[in-house]
């Protein structure tokens, strides 16, 4: 199964969690939007229970909040809102854990994790190397390590252009 990180989702919510974060306050999500990780964010293995937040409207950056640790929270994004081009083949190992079939590809959400340094936030970089997949049908996901990605996906993708043109202007 092959995805591209063009997919959107939209919310059509019934039924609305409450949501505890240090970073984002008490906040109410649709329950569509919980998720179980099959397989863990890497150096997270104990959480499990995640749930995206839109940070705002029309914004190109989502929160992943833990549903157990208030304290961990997570930047997210899609890598085509900043032109970025980011294709990858899920591993039948990675859909039977996800429980995605062929026609539910396209449906899937891809998210990858997203780096704010403190002192430069126009450095900020994502991690083509692990992105995130969530299936919105049985709520679940999972952080996938791509082993056979091209040499251009690293774990610190600029995404802004002038920070990638910093970058490379600091490197001659």
């Amino acid at each position: 199964m092959t995805v591209t990180d063009s997919s959107a989702h939209s919310t059509c919510a019934n039924t609305m969690v409450t949501v505890h974060s240090i970073r984002l306050g008490t906040l109410s999500v649709p329950q569509q939007h919980c998720f179980t990780m099959v397989a863990p964010l890497l150096g997270f293995e104990q959480e499990t229970r995640f749930a995206i937040v839109e940070h705002e409207a029309d914004s190109p950056f989502h929160w992943l909040q833990s549903l157990t640790n208030p304290a961990l929270t997570f930047i997210l994004t899609v890598p085509a809102l900043f032109e970025l081009e980011f294709a990858f083949t899920i591993p039948a190992d990675a859909q039977g854990l996800l429980q995605a079939e062929q026609a539910q590809a396209n449906d899937l959400w891809v998210y990858t994790l997203v780096t704010v340094p403190t002192d430069n936030p126009e450095g900020m970089t994502t991690n083509l190397m692990a992105p995130l997949v969530f299936n919105p049908h049985n709520q679940l996901g999972m952080q996938l390590v791509l082993d056979a990605a091209p040499k251009h996906y690293t774990t610190r993708v600029p995404l802004l252009p002038q920070a990638d043109a910093t970058a490379t202007a600091s490197k001659e």
